[in-house]
C-alpha cells in the first residue's frame, strides 16, 4: 500500500477515528447510567449486586484481550470491528430491552467482549493506514476519542436521562455503536495478507502475548494504576477536604490530556521514546505527589488539586501513547493486533487492582483521609520505580544494539 509515503489524515484514518468516538461516547453515556439504572425502582438490585454487574464488564474484557489481539492478527481486521460493533449494539439496546437479571447480565458480557475486540482490533487496523514515521503521532489522535467522550458522554447521558429517562439513553448509546459500522463503509481495507492464516487452528502464548513489548506493558500499568486510584477516591478524597466541585479534575485532565496527547505523539516520532516518556512519568509522579499533599495547603486545596490534574494530564498524555506505539513497533505490523491487546491487558490489570489495594490501605488506616493520601503516595513511588524501569530498559536496548 506504500503507506510509509502516505499522509496521516487519509479518509480511512479519518473515518476509523471518528468510529472511535462514537464506540467510546456510547461507552460512557452507559457508564454513568447504569449503576443508577439497576439500583432503581425498575430493576430493584442492591448495590453490591449491581456493583458485580458492572464489573463484570472488565472483568470479561481482560479475559477477552489475549485472544482479541490474536484474532485481529489472524482475520480480516473490518469484519472483526463490525462484528465487535454488533456485539457492542446488542449489549447496549439488551439493557433497555429487559429488566431480568440474566438478560441483563447477557448484555453485559456482550458489551464487555464487544468493547475488547473493537478497542483491540480498531488500533491494529489504523497501524495498517499510518506512517511508521507517524505511528506515534497518529496513536496520539487516536486515543483522543476517549478523552472527548469521558469529557462529554457522561453528562450528557445525564441531560438526556432526565428528559427521555434512562432506557431511550441506552438505545441512543445503541445507536451511535450502530453508527461505527456504517462510517466503516468508508474504509477500504486489502484483506488479509500474513502466510499465518493458513494455521489459524493452532494457538500459542507467543501470539496472544508479544514477549517483547512486556517492558513498555508493565511500565504503563503504573500509569494505569493511577487512574484506577483517583476514578475510584476522588470524590471520597474531595469530601474529606471539604472541597465542593471536586469533579472539575475530570474536566481539567480532558482539557490537558486533549493538547498534550498530540504534542507528544510527534515529539515521540522525532526523539524517540525515551526523551518523551520519561520526563512524562516523572511528571505524572509528582502530580500525585501534589494530589497527596493537597490538603496540606488549605487556602490553596483547590487549585493544588486542579494543577495536580494538569500535570497528570500532560505527563500521562505525553507517557502512555509513546509507550504503546514503541510496544507496536517493537512487534511489527503483523503482530500489531497481539501487541495492542498485550499492552491494553497491561492496563486493564493497572486500573483493576489499584482500587483493591487503595481499599486494603484505606480499611487498614487510622483515618479514611490518611488511607487515601497514602494511596496516593504509593501511586507516586511506583510511578517513580516504574521510570527507573524504563531507564534500565533504555541501557539494556542500547546493550544490544551495540552486541
Amino acid at each position: 500500500m506504500g503507506m510509509e509515503k502516505e499522509r496521516l489524515w487519509n479518509p480511512q484514518y479519518v473515518a476509523l477515528m471518528v468510529a472511535n468516538i462514537f464506540a467510546y461516547f456510547g461507552f460512557f453515556m452507559v457508564s454513568t447510567m447504569l449503576i443508577p439504572y439497576l439500583t432503581g425502582d425498575g430493576v430493584g438490585l442492591g448495590d453490591e449486586a449491581a456493583g458485580v454487574i458492572v464489573g463484570m464488564f472488565a472483568i470479561t474484557a481482560l479475559v477477552s484481550r489475549p485472544f482479541c489481539g490474536m484474532m485481529a492478527d489472524r482475520f480480516n481486521k473490518i469484519w472483526l470491528v463490525r462484528i465487535a460493533t454488533l456485539l457492542m449494539a446488542a449489549g447496549t439496546f439488551g439493557y433497555g430491552l429487559s429488566k431480568a437479571l440474566p438478560f441483563i447480565v447477557l448484555a453485559r458480557v456482550l458489551h464487555g467482549v464487544g468493547f475488547a475486540i473493537n478497542g483491540t482490533t480498531l488500533i491494529s487496523l489504523i497501524t495498517q493506514y499510518v506512517p511508521r514515521s507517524k505511528l506515534g503521532e497518529g496513536l496520539g489522535y487516536f486515543g483522543l476519542a476517549n478523552v472527548i467522550a469521558s469529557a462529554t458522554a457522561p453528562g450528557f447521558g445525564a441531560i438526556l436521562a432526565e428528559q427521555i429517562g434512562m432506557e431511550k439513553v441506552f438505545w441512543i448509546a445503541g445507536l451511535m455503536c450502530a453508527g461505527e459500522i456504517v462510517l466503516l463503509v468508508a474504509v477500504k481495507y486489502p484483506g488479509v495478507k500474513r502466510a499465518v492464516t493458513q494455521k489459524v487452528s493452532s494457538v500459542r502464548i507467543k501470539d496472544m502475548v508479544v514477549v517483547e513489548a512486556l517492558g513498555y506493558t508493565c511500565v504503563s500499568s503504573t500509569l494505569s494504576f493511577s487512574n484506577g486510584i483517583v476514578t475510584a477516591y476522588l470524590v471520597p478524597y474531595g469530601e474529606e477536604l471539604g472541597i465542593a466541585n471536586i469533579s472539575l479534575y475530570f474536566t481539567f485532565n480532558a482539557l490537558a490530556m486533549f493538547l498534550s496527547r498530540p504534542l507528544a505523539g510527534k515529539l515521540m516520532d522525532k526523539k524517540g521514546l525515551y526523551v518523551v516518556a520519561l520526563p512524562g512519568m516523572a511528571i505524572t509522579s509528582a502530580s500525585m505527589f501534589l494530589f497527596a499533599v493537597a490538603g496540606k495547603f488549605p487556602e490553596g486545596m483547590f487549585a493544588a488539586i486542579m494543577i495536580s490534574s494538569v500535570l497528570k494530564a500532560l505527563g500521562q498524555g505525553a507517557a502512555q501513547p509513546s509507550l504503546q506505539a514503541a510496544s507496536i513497533k517493537k512487534a511489527g505490523k503483523e503482530r500489531s493486533g497481539s501487541a495492542t491487546s498485550t499492552f491494553y491487558l497491561g492496563g486493564d490489570i493497572g486500573q483493576g487492582i489499584a482500587p483493591m489495594i487503595a481499599g486494603v490501605i484505606v480499611g487498614n488506616a487510622v483515618t479514611s483521609l490518611q488511607g487515601y493520601v497514602s494511596s496516593f503516595y504509593l501511586t507516586a513511588v511506583l510511578i517513580a520505580l516504574a521510570m527507573l524501569g524504563l531507564v534500565f530498559i533504555y541501557f539494556h536496548e542500547k546493550k544490544e544494539s551495540r552486541g
